[in-house]
């Protein structure tokens, strides 16, 4: 994270330049200067990786189905209302 993102020291509001952030859903990274990096090891590494990866399979494994069967959309304008005399309509699937 410290080499991949463009980390901006003079930024001092959300809503100015170099960051002009103003819409929801932004996600925003900050560190203390201060603190040194810290490296990791090749065990926490995979660990992390490991985590990552279940978390990723077990949001995407999850699908939604409905057994229902779908109905057609029905759109009518003031130019043709709809006829009273046809009580069915046609399947259009």
């Amino acid at each position: 994270m410290n080499t991949d993102l463009d980390w901006s020291p003079h930024a001092t509001t959300l809503n100015t330049l170099p960051l002009y952030i103003c819409d929801d859903g932004s996600v925003l990274f900050y560190k203390d200067k201060t603190e040194k990096p810290m490296e990791l090891s090749e065990g926490q590494k995979k660990e992390l990786h490991q985590k990552e990866n279940t978390r990723l399979n077990r949001t995407t494994a999850r699908t939604t189905y409905s057994p229902r069967k779908e109905t057609a959309l029905k759109i009518y304008t003031d130019d043709h209302p709809p006829s009273t005399n046809n009580k069915t309509s046609p399947d259009l699937d």
